[in-house]
């Protein structure tokens, strides 16, 4: 549980995104939690993994 936490480009690699993305993100939509010390960001895996399984679309059979 004591992760240690993902800066936004271990984050973006992670989800194969832009680190510019995941600003465009933090500062409209708010999809992925991120916690904030003094100026900096950080992500934690949990969420980054929830954030991921959210976004699964069902298959059509």
């Amino acid at each position: 549980m004591n992760e240690p936490l993902r800066t936004p480009e271990q984050a973006a690699q992670y989800l194969n995104v832009s680190e510019r993305q995941l600003q465009l993100d933090r500062t409209t939509k708010r999809l992925i939690p991120y916690i904030k010390v003094g100026r900096l960001v950080r992500y934690s895996k949990a969420d980054l993994d929830a954030y991921i399984q959210s976004q699964r679309v069902g298959a059509s059979a």
